[in-house]
């Protein structure tokens, strides 16, 4: 065993996780609530249009 294979305890640690692990989801993660958000919008405002509709 060469000295250059000792290591010493917590000198060279295990790497620590910056970030969690991600799921295998794939890009279809991101662009669901994107894709809620836009329709919650858009129905928003179109709801006084829908509302002057019924009114009249």
């Amino acid at each position: 065993m060469s000295l250059h294979s000792v290591r010493a305890p917590g000198r060279f640690g295990a790497p620590t996780l910056r970030f969690p692990p991600r799921s295998a989801c794939g890009p279809i993660e991101p662009v669901l609530p994107a894709l809620l958000r836009s329709v919650v919008f858009f129905a928003a405002l179109a709801m006084p249009f829908v509302v002057a509709l019924f009114a009249a």
